[in-house]
């Protein structure tokens, strides 16, 4: 399992860390610990729920739920 965090600005790697197995992806987040600032957007994929606990300005897809399907707005946003 390999996880890279980017700098979409400036298109550069600012961290690596690789796994060996099957580990979640917030799991590597959580336990790397890594000092991300408050002001620095975070966009993460599915496997990051919970993200926003443990980072501000953190966000995630909207998840669907079984008997409600996504509004368009969310949708977009996701």
């Amino acid at each position: 399992m390999v996880q890279l965090i980017a700098c979409l600005a400036m298109l550069e790697l600012l961290s690596v860390i690789c796994r060996k197995g099957s580990v979640h992806d917030y799991r590597i987040l959580k336990e790397s610990r890594l000092a991300i600032s408050p002001e620095t957007e975070k966009l993460a994929d599915g496997g990051y729920q919970g993200i926003a606990k443990l980072y501000a300005n953190s966000s995630t897809p909207i998840k669907k739920c079984r008997n409600t399907p996504l509004t368009q707005e969310a949708k977009q946003f996701s």
